[in-house]
């Protein structure tokens, strides 16, 4: 009986160490080889000295494995829209570049889950950050 009670005691012990130290994520082989594929959602969004975040209900931007994006975004007033193209990310630099049906291509540093992204429109800069969820 007491040995019954010693093997219990020793897997719940096991199971509780496990599960203290296992990751959030489902652990599938893409999520620990390509750690930036994923949404992110834009936490701020400035044009000059402009804020344009009050005029969003939500913008992401998702990265997927097929090394293609699209940049979604719904205004206060709920019109929607979508901007699509392709991406390459460079592990060594820790950088994204986001290029558009057009030619467009521009890189920006994504350290840390969050991509920071600033260039100049006209005479204004434009920096937004987005977050990894």
């Amino acid at each position: 009986m007491n040995t019954i009670r010693l093997k219990t005691s020793a897997l719940s012990i096991i199971g509780a160490i496990l599960f203290c130290f296992s990751t959030p994520t489902n652990g599938s082989l893409p999520d620990i080889t390509n750690p930036y594929l994923g949404e992110y959602e834009c936490k701020n969004a400035t044009l000059g000295d402009k804020d344009y975040m009050p005029y969003f209900t939500d913008i992401r931007l998702e990265l997927k494995s097929d090394e293609t994006f699209s940049l979604r975004y719904q205004t206060i007033d709920g019109r929607k829209g979508e901007e699509t193209g392709k991406y390459t990310y460079n592990p060594q630099t820790q950088t994204v570049c986001l290029e558009l049906g057009q030619g467009v291509k521009r890189c920006f540093p994504l350290k840390k889950g969050i991509l920071s992204i600033s260039f100049p429109i006209g005479d204004k800069l434009l920096n937004a950050q987005f977050e990894q969820r």
